[in-house]
């Protein structure tokens, strides 16, 4: 990944969180924003990812999954399109907000199954990230904690493989610091 497509990637991260909404946003005020944007931009996903968590906290779950939906398929899109200086900002902001939906079906719809398959989805594109990338680090961190439930061969194994991601990601960290460029 290059420098550019790293700060877009940068970029789309931050602007998807950044963009959550405050505590008890209305749905309708959301929905007349986004009906304001333009379709595929980018604003639109933030405002489709925001109406998603939303949903899920007013109790809506299945609109949720909708919005969530479309923001995954529109960064899918984007990602297949494959515009160099944009595949990178496409997976971070897909990573992201597949991560999102994941935290709020735990939260708000208690689907552990559903919220793993989004996370392990979100780490195919995190693991596209450098891996001296602090996103894919902290995500890799996170998946540790969430598989802290479960049964215990399964929770081992899972453990041992992103203890060696988060190994192997330390090592990229440290070799960076070294050359200079981290």
């Amino acid at each position: 990944m290059s420098k550019k497509e790293q700060v877009l990637a940068s970029v789309a991260l931050a602007a998807c969180v950044l963009a959550q909404p405050a505590q008890g946003a209305d749905l309708d005020k959301l929905k007349g924003e986004l009906a304001k944007e333009k379709p595929g931009s980018q604003s639109e996903r933030i405002l489709l990812n925001a109406l998603g968590h939303e949903s899920f906290k007013a109790g809506k779950k299945e609109d949720g999954r909708k919005y969530f939906k479309q923001v995954a398929d529109g960064y899918r899109k984007a990602v297949q399109a494959g515009e160099s200086a944009l595949v990178g900002a496409a997976n971070a902001g897909l990573a992201f907000s597949l991560e999102s939906w994941a935290n709020d079906e735990l939260a708000y719809g208690a689907d552990r199954k559903k919220a793993e398959a989004l996370l392990l989805e979100a780490a195919q594109y995190y693991d596209k990230m450098p891996q001296s990338s602090i996103q894919r680090v902290s995500f890799h961190k996170r998946l540790l904690e969430f598989y802290k439930g479960g049964n215990e061969k399964e929770k081992a194994d899972k453990e041992a493989a992103l203890v060696e991601k988060l190994e192997a990601n330390r090592r990229a960290v440290d070799a960076c610091v070294a050359c200079g460029r981290g």
